[in-house]
């Protein structure tokens, strides 16, 4: 019965390097994929709160240039003027530049943000386009003639959608800060 033992002694001894072998193969394999996942991680990490705070500037930067050039309150102002003399305010915004060009760049990437900035970004950005089709169409007299109840009611709805977009504009600068400061 010793020589059973002692065959099982030997071969356990002879496997022994094997085994070394065979497990720091499998922890060094181990080892590789969690550093890569863990760089990966670190990367999008990076990454998305290099977009989130890209985007916090480009929205800050719009609604600061909204609020120094005081469109919202020539607006109320306009409306508040064709309502008490009946005659026709006309519009005269110029923009001739392209505000958004974070978005353009990076609309494709919105969603590894997470959570709900993508949707709240693309809310602010296709309002923020409508109101500049709006200024557009209004500063080129789109209404023409038109009674001046009609421009009251276009400049009433673009007022709307100037405050709606302002607001969500600075709901996703909160909420930038709060996630990714």
């Amino acid at each position: 019965m010793e020589t059973g033992v002692a065959n099982h002694t030997v071969a356990l001894k002879d496997a022994l390097p094997l085994i070394g072998v065979l497990l720091g193969g499998i922890l060094s394999i181990a080892g590789g994929l969690l550093s890569n996942l863990f760089i990966e991680c670190r990367r999008a990490k990076s990454a998305r709160r290099n977009l989130a705070l890209a985007f916090a500037g480009e929205i800050s930067a719009i609604v600061e240039i909204v609020n120094t050039r005081q469109y919202i309150p020539n607006l109320r102002n306009a409306i508040t003027y064709m309502e008490e003399t009946g005659e026709i305010y006309p519009l005269h915004i110029s923009v001739n530049r392209d505000y958004f060009n974070v978005y353009v760049s990076n609309v494709s990437n919105i969603g590894i943000l997470g959570g709900r900035l993508p949707r709240m970004i693309a809310t602010f950005y296709t309002q923020g386009n409508s109101v500049l089709e709006d200024i557009n169409s209004l500063s080129n007299d789109a209404l023409g003639e038109s009674d001046v109840s009609f421009h009251i009611e276009a400049y009433k709805e673009l007022l709307k959608l100037f405050e709606s977009t302002i607001v969500v504009g600075h709901k996703i600068v909160c909420e930038i800060e709060k996630t990714y400061s």
